[in-house]
């Protein structure tokens, strides 16, 4: 599957006690996917998923960075599509994967956004004038957006935290790169 698609993927608890997935949310639309077990289905429901997709041509893998955007109809609540994923024996997850986008910007001030810190990423969920701003000007059809994850600085993935004090501690020009949310989660650019 091409990043920037969604994909359904139907998975079922079993006699397995979980779901082989640990998911935070990410803003309040979302559920990111922050760590995926291997193993049989009866063990791992999403790596049994993973072990069927290897099988299956143009069957994709769910990984680490993926956003559930529904699970058994319920979107654009993350209480409520947690309380499905805790609750059903039987979960039917629309899945996102984002697209990544290398950026770089020149920090020598505030850069201009509001972040919510998830597990792998973080989440931008408010742009204001600053780097960012100046970036998109001058890079019609890249623009970093609210609803976009920073998932990497400097060529490095590193959990959220450590994503975040690389960013504070940060001068001069930054290399970033951007998984852009899906477009209700990105509104244009101002």
């Amino acid at each position: 599957v091409e990043k920037g698609r969604r994909f359904v993927a139907e998975l079922a608890r079993g006699e397995s006690l979980d779901w082989g997935v640990q998911l935070m949310p990410v803003g309040l639309m979302a559920l990111e996917l922050h760590s995926l077990r291997d193993g049989p289905p009866e063990e791992s429901p999403a790596g049994g998923w993973n072990r069927a997709a290897d099988r299956t041509p143009g069957r994709p893998r769910i990984c680490a960075g993926d956003l559930v955007l529904a699970i058994n109809g319920v979107r654009g609540n993350v209480t409520e599509m947690w309380q499905r994923w805790k609750e059903d024996e039987v979960v039917r997850c629309e899945i996102y994967k984002p697209s990544e986008v290398p950026i770089c910007v020149v920090k020598d001030g505030p850069l201009g956004i509001n972040i919510q810190s998830g597990e792998v990423s973080l989440f931008i969920d408010q742009l204001n004038p600053g780097p960012f701003t100046l970036w998109n000007d001058a890079h019609p059809g890249q623009e970093v957006r609210e609803g976009d994850r920073i998932v990497a600085i400097g060529g490095r993935r590193m959990r959220a935290s450590e994503l975040l004090e690389a960013l504070k501690a940060a001068s001069g020009t930054l290399e970033l790169v951007f998984a852009q949310g899906p477009h209700e989660f990105r509104p244009a650019p101002s």
